[in-house]
């Protein structure tokens, strides 16, 4: 059921939403940033939310700014933990 619910969030998630969420939590994205997220979510969103997050982490490693890869794997870690329950 809720893999369900998180894929519809998806599916309608827009690259604002994801330049408000960064900004919400600190994070200042370049537009360069703002499509590799993006785009790194709407692929592999099951992947980050209920396996091996670091996996695809890896893949965008070098090509953000280390203090936003940092950040973004912080609240990766930080909403796993919260909702693991969930999940």
């Amino acid at each position: 059921m809720i893999e369900r619910l998180i894929a519809n969030y998806v599916s309608k998630l827009k690259k604002q939403d994801v330049i408000q969420f960064a900004l919400k939590n600190d994070i200042n994205l370049k537009d360069d940033e703002v499509n590799i997220v993006y785009g790194t979510i709407q692929k592999y969103w099951k992947e980050i939310i209920f396996e091996d997050h670091e996996r695809i982490l890896q893949k965008i490693k070098g090509k953000m700014n280390n203090n936003t890869y940092q950040k973004i794997e912080e609240l990766i870690i930080l909403y796993k933990e919260k909702y693991h329950s969930y999940l």
